[in-house]
C-alpha cells in the first residue's frame, strides 16, 4: 500500500488598486506590467470608489469601468469595480477562490501598504500575502510625466492637446472629449 503525498494546488492571483482619476497612459503601463509579473497566473485590476467634489476624484466608478473598458482592451474581463477599499478588494480575491495574493503597487506606497497584512487571518485568509512594487511613480506629483493631476488641470483648462496626450490612444477621440468633458464637468468652479 502506497500513499501519495497530496500536491497542494495554489491558486495565485496578481491586483492592483488605484483612483484612476482619470485612467491614463501611466495606468497602461501599469496594468502591462501587472500582466505581464502574474504570467500564468490570474491578475485582476480594481477601480477605487471614491467619488468627491473637490475635484481630486471627480468620475464615478462605472463611467471609469466604461472608459477602462475602452482604453485598455487587452486587461478587459480583468477590470474589476465594487469593493471600496483594498480589505474589500482581498476579501473578493479570498471568495473568488485565491489563496495566494500579490498586491502590485507603486513604489511610493508598498511601505505604506504594509497595514494589510494585520488582517490576514481576521477579515481575509491567504496562505501568502505580498506586497510589492510594480514601478517607479511619483503619485500626483508634477514631476511625474503623466499624473492624475496634471490630466484634470488639462481637462479643466480645456487643454485637449495636453489632456489627449496622457491618454491611450486605443480611445477615439470623440470619447477621449467626451472623458475630459466629464471630468471639467464634476470639478469645482475654484479647480486649482
Amino acid at each position: 500500500y502506497c500513499c501519495k503525498e497530496m500536491a497542494l494546488v495554489t491558486r495565485r492571483c496578481y491586483m492592483t488598486f488605484g483612483r484612476f482619476q482619470p485612467p491614463t497612459t501611466g495606468h497602461e503601463a501599469n496594468f502591462n506590467s501587472v500582466r505581464r509579473t502574474a504570467g500564468i497566473d490570474d491578475y485582476r485590476i480594481y477601480i477605487s470608489q471614491t467619488v468627491d467634489k473637490k475635484g481630486n476624484n471627480p468620475l464615478l466608478p462605472d463611467r471609469k469601468l466604461f472608459y477602462m473598458n475602452k482604453m485598455f482592451p487587452i486587461h478587459r474581463g480583468n477590470i474589476y469595480s465594487g469593493p471600496r477599499d483594498p480589505v474589500a478588494v482581498l476579501q473578493d480575491i479570498m471568495m473568488a477562490g485565491y489563496d495566494e495574493c500579490i498586491f502590485l503597487v507603486g513604489s511610493d506606497r508598498v511601505q505604506a501598504m504594509q497595514w494589510i497584512h494585520k488582517y490576514n487571518g481576521d477579515e481575509y485568509s491567504f496562505r501568502k500575502l505580498d506586497i510589492v512594487s510594480s514601478g517607479s511613480r511619483d503619485a500626483d506629483g508634477d514631476t511625474f510625466a503623466v499624473s492624475g493631476t496634471k490630466m484634470r488641470r488639462a481637462a479643466f483648462a480645456g487643454d485637449f492637446k495636453t489632456f489627449r496626450s496622457g491618454i491611450p490612444t486605443s480611445l477615439k477621440e470623440n470619447d477621449c472629449r467626451m472623458l475630459m468633458m466629464e471630468i471639467a464637468a464634476n470639478l469645482p468652479a475654484n479647480y486649482k
